[in-house]
C-alpha cells in the first residue's frame, strides 16, 4: 500500500535527517545511528522497490535508498 510506502519514507527520512546533524557535528553516536539509518533504508528500498513499476518516485527513492545503504555502511 503506498500508505505504507510514505509512513516508511518518512521514517528513513528523519533517521537519515539525524544521522547527517550527528555526523557533521563528529558526534560519538553517529556510527550507531548510521546502522540504524542502512536497516531503515533497507525496509524503505524494500517497500518502494513494491511500487516503482507504477510510480516513477517510488523507484528514485529505492534507488537513493540503495546508494545511501551503500555509502552508510562505510561508517557503521
Amino acid at each position: 500500500m503506498l500508505a505504507d510506502c510514505l509512513k516508511t519514507v518518512k521514517d528513513t527520512l528523519t533517521l537519515c535527517k539525524a544521522f547527517v546533524s550527528l555526523g557533521s557535528s563528529q558526534s560519538t553516536f553517529a556510527k550507531e545511528i548510521a546502522a540504524i539509518c542502512i536497516k531503515a533504508c533497507e525496509v524503505c528500498e524494500k517497500e518502494c522497490r513494491v511500487h516503482e513499476s507504477h510510480h516513477e518516485v517510488c523507484k528514485n527513492c529505492a534507488d537513493s535508498c540503495q546508494e545511501c545503504i551503500s555509502e552508510l555502511k562505510k561508517i557503521a
